[in-house]
């Protein structure tokens, strides 16, 4: 069952702002801290794009109960929301069926993924695909995907995200393209492939679990010649490469992998 959080009865029932029963001022880090937690708490097996939907316009803030949040269409997204697991690592969002389109479409402005474990044994399509400006995706895992997210132009979009954050995500098993690189061995499909997108921050990722069984010809992020002044820093992928567009403004900083420019 999902519950709205009232932040105005928790205010009057905590006495925010007056003397409480130890006689002390609840202090404005306890403030935010109730605001934070605003939300509709969404349990496996209740409609999640019907929720979506139903906060309308304005959007605002889900919180995914611990379990396995099956789908079976694409969840699109064209309202600024948050979308938040409880649970880091076992709140899972899972899809039943194959398709060629992604688990989640995400058309709106400032959207937030956070905290869900995602996974397609079908992986024969994006998982996230990004289309709008200032969205972030944090602290997610990846288990099984062909791409795990894919910023920018696709099949019937062209819309070029901005300012796109991808930090601290974890991608454990990627799909085979069926060509073997110099090594031998199956070059991957990217985990991460900018197209035509400005401004992104990829960061902080773990990308060696996911690519460790294919070729070291493998790029593991990779971005379209379109994606400029974006920053790659801090992602771990040892032996793999990350490839994205020289001389347009993008940055390199501190990545353990092998980086490639064109």
């Amino acid at each position: 069952m999902r519950r709205r959080f009232d932040y105005n009865n928790r205010v009057k029932s905590s006495g925010l702002g007056q003397p409480d029963s130890i006689h002390h001022l609840i202090t404005a880090e306890d403030a935010l801290e109730k605001i934070d937690n605003i939300g509709v708490t969404v349990a496996p097996g209740e409609p999640l794009s019907a929720i979506i939907s139903s906060l309308g316009q304005l959007g605002g803030r889900i919180l995914l109960t611990e379990g396995t949040h099956a789908v079976v269409s694409t969840i699109e997204i064209t309202t600024p929301v948050q979308i938040i697991g409880l649970t880091p690592g076992r709140t899972r969002i899972t899809r039943l069926v194959d398709s060629t389109d992604p688990i989640i479409r995400v058309s709106s402005d400032k959207v937030k993924l956070e905290n869900i474990r995602f996974t397609d044994t079908h992986q024969n399509s994006n998982l996230i695909e990004v289309y709008g400006d200032d969205c972030d995706i944090n602290d997610c895992v990846f288990d099984s995907f062909k791409t795990a997210i894919h910023l920018g132009f696709n099949t019937g979009r062209t819309l070029s995200p901005t300012r796109t954050s991808i930090t601290r995500c974890r991608f454990v098993e990627g799909k085979t393209t069926g060509v073997a690189g110099g090594d031998g061995k199956d070059i991957y499909s990217p985990a991460i492939y900018l197209n035509s997108t400005t401004e992104a921050i990829v960061a902080g990722n773990q990308l060696g679990e996911y690519a460790s069984p294919s070729s070291t010809d493998t790029n593991v992020i990779e971005t379209s010649a379109s994606t400029t002044n974006s920053t790659f820093t801090m992602n771990v992928a040892p032996s793999w490469n990350i490839r994205y567009k020289g001389g347009s403004g993008n940055v390199n900083a501190g990545n353990v992998a092998t980086v490639v420019t064109f």
